[in-house]
């Protein structure tokens, strides 16, 4: 059982929508994805590896003010029992047990900017740790 943090991190300077920079302690850094414009300085195509009992914890950084919601994408595995979110605008939730190696989890997570009550999202990726 492992601590991991995923970074949430926003940067103005792009033309794309969330520009997102995302990044976990597991020194995994977020790319653009395929089909971002040109110039654009989104990085949040990144995938966690995780375990059964692994906590994670999302922490907003720069002018990410506040982690509103982890929640798991339609259609797609649960990996997390329930999130927690705490007075630092981070959310933390626990990996459950019974994932095969290698599943994948598209989840969304929804933040808040700086001077913005807009609650944007975006869809990182977990990758179940083969044991």
């Amino acid at each position: 059982m492992a601590q991991v943090t995923v970074f949430v991190n926003y940067n103005g300077n792009g033309t794309s929508k969330h520009k997102l920079n995302l990044s976990d302690s597991q020194s995994h850094q977020g790319v653009g994805n395929p089909g971002d414009p040109a110039g654009s300085s989104n990085q949040d195509n990144i995938t966690t590896d995780v375990e059964s009992g692994d906590t994670i914890t999302w922490k907003p950084q720069g002018d990410v003010v506040d982690i509103v919601s982890i929640t798991p994408k339609d259609d797609h595995v649960n990996f997390l029992n329930t999130p927690v979110h705490s007075n630092d605008g981070s959310i933390t939730a626990t990996v459950k047990s019974g994932f095969a190696g290698g599943e994948m989890e598209s989840y969304n997570i929804n933040y808040k900017i700086k001077e913005d009550n807009t609650v944007y999202t975006d869809d990182p990726k977990m990758k179940m740790k083969a044991t």
